[in-house]
């Protein structure tokens, strides 16, 4: 299997094959979010020229003659690690075969003994309270300390900023968010950028990402990564070191006081 070919398999055959295969990324969201161009954009098949995207994309998400399909997966090298993307159907937010697909996709998760991340991508702007309910399901049924989030879908602002980003989120968000200690990027177009910023932004935004995803560690816990030009993440060892040493100097200081003020107290010293 190469990085450049599409694995499309049928679910007995895929979990068959998948036991011993590579650490997993789980690719989940609502229909026509932008799963499958996250995907490319991963493998590098989304911005260049004469360059099919590996993942098809439709706001359908598959077409109707592979309506039986959970998911898609290839191959995907991160700092000379190999990965399995799983690009899945899109979960429908108010359909009656909701059930069906979640069941499906619980079944596919327990297959696979090794998943590195969950990552949900979620349309950012105004969200509606069935959509928050969606967004709620999403962080209940996937573990926290190896979730990412991808916000896709809006202006270019808040693609360079993630401060206006932050503006836009509601409580409910702001606290879902930080239940997974803040891992969240918004996703870049070309539609917004242009060809040969796009490339750029894009190139920035798929770095910073696989960055998130080797972050995360262990069964429980994951550190937090300072992105390029972002405020969000853990302070700098150098600065706590500072902090240690600076309250360090203030203990000393007012030990040495004390024993001086004492001193003179007794007549043990002259102060002139």
């Amino acid at each position: 299997m190469t990085e450049t070919a599409l694995d499309v398999m049928d679910e007995k055959q895929m979990l068959m094959n998948y036991e011993a295969k590579y650490p997993a990324i789980f690719i989940l969201g609502a229909k026509g979010v932008g799963k499958s161009t996250l995907s490319n954009m991963l493998l590098g098949s989304y911005s260049e020229v004469n360059v099919s995207p590996i993942f098809p994309i439709s706001d359908r998400d598959y077409d109707d003659d592979e309506k039986e399909e959970t998911y898609r997966t290839t191959e995907l090298n991160i700092k000379d690690e190999k990965y399995t993307i799983i690009d899945t159907i899109g979960i429908p937010e108010s359909e009656s075969n909701t059930d069906e697909i979640w069941n499906k996709l619980k079944q596919v998760e327990k297959k696979i003994k090794n998943i590195k991340a969950y990552i949900f991508v979620l349309e950012g702007g105004r969200l509606t309270q069935h959509e928050l309910l969606f967004i709620h399901q999403l962080f209940t049924r996937y573990p926290k300390s190896r979730t990412i989030v991808v916000f896709t879908k809006v202006r270019k602002a808040l693609v360079l900023s993630s401060t206006e980003m932050k503006k836009t989120f509601n409580t409910q968000i702001s606290t879902l968010l930080q239940s997974i200690n803040d891992r969240w990027i918004v996703m870049p177009s070309l539609d917004l950028f242009g060809n040969n910023e796009g490339k750029s932004v894009i190139a920035s935004f798929v770095n910073d990402l696989k960055k998130m995803i080797l972050s995360i560690e262990g069964k429980e816990g994951s550190k937090k990564v300072k992105l390029k030009g972002d405020t969000r993440g853990v302070k700098s060892q150098s600065t706590e070191l500072g902090k240690k040493f600076f309250y360090g100097f203030l203990v000393v200081a007012f030990i040495t006081l004390i024993i001086i003020m004492i001193l003179v107290s007794t007549n043990k010293i002259t102060v002139k």
